[in-house]
């Protein structure tokens, strides 16, 4: 039996703005997007940015550019993350973004585009679904899924058109190239 729940955005405006959103066939997914970063920097408790700018990603991003293969990356990245009590949710983002880097011929590249992307898919993944059925755009599962997958890709698009840098970053450096993309992203 499963324990865990799944806890939705706050009820403020900017997160019923993006609901909304969901619902109305007049927004595109790359305006949902912008409405989901917007709405997320909005609120301190909700700020996936603030996460994203924490250690755990930069220890899976060296791990991606120092071990040949993913597997090995992952183990490696989950040690760091075990021994430094980086556990939670950008830990988990960024393990998934490391695996993902390995299919990119620019790795920092690949894990920065993929950790972003992930960041929406789990934004996204928390509110669409108790909207299913409640307008033709959400139709159907299926549909969640496709407006889904548009909205990430969207993310993915607009991060990887993103000048990133050549090397790790030390921590003031990438929690500065998380904030220019979050800044990107709320106002592509």
């Amino acid at each position: 039996m499963g324990t865990s729940k799944s806890v939705g955005s706050p009820k403020t405006l900017s997160w019923q703005t993006v609901a909304s959103a969901y619902l109305s066939e007049n927004q595109s997914p790359d305006r949902i997007a912008q409405l989901i970063w917007r709405a997320s920097s909005g609120d301190a408790s909700t700020d996936i940015a603030q996460f994203l700018g924490h250690p755990a990603p930069i220890a899976c991003l060296k791990a991606a550019l120092e071990y040949s293969n993913p597997a090995a990356a992952s183990a490696a990245a989950a040690q760091i993350i075990a021994q430094q009590r980086l556990a939670g949710i950008s830990a988990d983002l960024s393990r998934r973004a490391l695996v993902q880097a390995f299919a990119s011929s620019d790795r920092i590249k690949g894990f920065v585009t993929s950790l972003f992307a992930e960041a929406t898919n789990y934004l996204v993944a928390r509110d669409i679904s108790p909207l299913l059925g409640h307008s033709p755009r959400l139709a159907y599962l299926s549909h969640t899924r496709t407006l889904k997958e548009k909205i990430v890709e969207s993310v993915r698009a607009c991060v990887a058109s993103q000048r990133l840098p050549e090397t790790i970053p030390n921590h003031a450096s990438w929690r500065r190239l998380v904030d220019g993309i979050t800044r990107r992203l709320r106002n592509a």
